[in-house]
Formats: structure tokens, sequence, C-alpha cells
């Protein structure tokens, strides 16, 4: 029997276990200090019925993760940081920040590093999905002549597999060399749009400015 893979959406990460709509309400609340109506969570969701929201909210509740606070004629919501898995879900929510730190380490033990590593597209700019892949674009250094040689293809090939067995996502790696990108920088939309959208992940940031 072919065992079922859960992908993780790493700009709602809380949808890996919860009810999606409970998870994007605990990944708002634990990203703020301050508490919130129904409504203003409904609209700060931006999806979802406002019904659908008024019963997360009431189900969070019952569990205990989030605190119901009268004033006035509203109800404010805030997460109980009190609450056993307070710290999980405040990790759980903030899964984008580990994967960053996760490449960024991996890149510290490479011979040779790359020039510059950008983490881009739909992950970098918070709006993937459980579909997306994840989307990293290193540019070699003036060492690596051979883009196919064993020292630098194993690294790459290795950040890959990681990747995705961090995640459950598919992993694509961009690859320029150092020429390629400081002349495309100008005019090439995919350079441009790593450069102004992506997160940078380790090295020289000048290398695509043009």
């Amino acid at each position: 029997m072919a065992t079922m893979v859960r992908i993780l959406n790493l700009s709602h990460p809380l949808e890996l276990i919860s009810h999606p709509v409970d998870g994007r309400i605990l990944e708002m609340l634990s990203r703020a200090d301050t508490a919130f109506t129904g409504r203003q969570i409904h609209i700060g969701l931006g999806q979802g019925s406002a019904r659908g929201v008024q019963l997360g909210l009431a189900r969070l509740h019952r569990q205990g993760i989030v605190l119901a606070e009268p004033a006035g004629r509203a109800i404010l919501y805030r997460l109980n940081h009190d609450h056993l898995a307070a710290v999980h879900v405040r990790a759980l929510a903030h899964l984008r920040h580990e994967l960053l730190g996760r490449l960024r380490s991996e890149f510290e033990s490479w011979d040779p590093r790359p020039l510059v590593a950008y983490l881009f597209g739909s992950t970098a700019r918070r709006e993937s999905n459980a579909e997306s892949d994840i989307d990293i674009c290193l540019v070699r250094p003036a060492e690596v002549v051979d883009p196919d040689s064993a020292r630098w293809r194993n690294q790459v090939d290795a950040l890959a597999r990681a990747v995705t067995s961090w995640t459950g996502n598919d992993t694509r790696v961009v690859e320029f060399g150092e020429e390629e990108a400081r002349t495309g920088a100008s005019h090439d939309p995919l350079l441009a749009s790593i450069r102004d959208q992506g997160i940078h992940l380790v090295g020289d940031e000048s290398v695509l400015r043009p």
C-alpha cells in the first residue's frame, strides 16, 4: 500500500496538523502581541466565511489554546501563551524561518560556497500552497568552471534532496555563472524578481545589482 506524503505549505504551515481555518487563526494570533475581535480575525485571514471563523475560534477556545476576553459588546481573542501547546504552535507558525536557518547552515559547510544564494518564488513571497516548489537560486563562484563537476554537483543535488526531505515539497534549484548573473541582472526578468522579491541566504548581494 502506497504511503501518502503530506506536503508542507510554508506560507501556512499549521495546515500540516490542523483544520485549515483553525490553523490560519493560530498563525495570526501567534504572530501578534495583541488581541483581535472575531471580525478583525476574519478580515485578517482574507478568506473563509465569518461563520467559519467564529466556529474555528469556538473550537480553539474550547481546547484552551485561545483565550476569549469580553470587551464591551465585543470579544477579544488572543493566543494562550501559557498553554502547553503554545510554544509548538509558535514554532510551527514560523517554520519558514526554520527553513531559512537550515539553508544558511547548509551553505556554511559548502566548499566551494555559492557566490550568492536566494530563496525565491511563492515561498519567499508567502504565496505558496501545498503543491508549491521550493525555489532556490545559486550563483556559482568563478572557481566552478564546470557546473557539472562532481565537487559542485554533489553539493547541489544533496541540497535539493535535503530540502525535499525537510518539507515534502519538490525543490527546484536555478543556477547562474557569475558573469551570467552580473550581466543579466539588469534585463533578465527572473534575476530581477529574485533580487527584488527573493530572500537573501548567503553571499554577495551586489552580484544581482545592475
